[in-house]
């Protein structure tokens, strides 16, 4: 399988079953290579689903990132937990930037070398609406008919920025992204919700 032409100039997107990758994965002898600097965190989990997840998820991202790349990555994390692509060396691959997320039983992926890249997806009759929800993670001045859709646009753009949660969402609009930023969603195995946002290679884009 080859990466389809991107929705977002210069920017691949893709999502897996993450039970397909659990049931190919499970057992590889070589799962210290696999996961790189997280085997010693699945090695300590107790949860068998969670260490089947990470193994699936790592599995999944190195296959895309190799089909997209050409060659074979590491998956290494910033000081701030932002996950990224670097060579076999452990040096990071220049002029790439890296995204992954699972819920339920998908899994997202997205490899850009255009710009900063987020992606996150949620199942798209997540119970998230509330005024609570609202408060905390909505502009006053924008609409809120479609929650999920509105979440995972701030997410992708949060972990495209290496905030994360540290993001104010509310200062960010998902109908109008920040300047510089672009945003691709769609809905994926008939029940989720997938978003990947793409901005400038600079931190800043206020």
């Amino acid at each position: 399988m080859s990466p389809e032409p991107p929705p977002l100039p210069g920017t691949w997107t893709a999502w897996a079953l993450s039970s397909t990758w659990q049931t190919a994965n499970r057992n590889r002898p070589e799962l210290a290579n696999l996961l790189d600097g997280e085997f010693d965190r699945h090695q300590r989990a107790r949860d068998g689903a969670f260490r089947d997840r990470l193994v699936a998820s790592r599995a999944f991202a190195k296959w895309f990132a190799f089909r997209v790349l050409g060659h074979p990555v590491r998956l290494v994390k910033d000081a701030r937990g932002k996950p990224g692509l670097a060579d076999q060396d452990g040096q990071p691959v220049p002029g790439i930037d890296f995204s992954l997320a699972h819920t339920g039983d998908v899994l997202a992926v997205a490899v850009s070398q255009a710009g900063r890249v987020g992606v996150d997806v949620e199942v798209r009759d997540r119970p998230v609406d509330s005024p609570a929800f609202r408060a905390r993670a909505c502009h006053p001045a924008e609409p809120t008919d479609d929650p999920v859709r509105l979440w995972t646009v701030k997410e992708a753009i949060a972990k495209a920025r290496g905030e994360g949660l540290l993001l104010d969402f509310r200062t960010v609009r998902a109908d109008r992204p920040p300047p510089g930023w672009r945003v691709h969603t769609e809905v994926v195995a008939d029940r989720y919700r997938l978003t990947t946002a793409l901005g400038p290679w600079e931190k800043e884009t206020a």
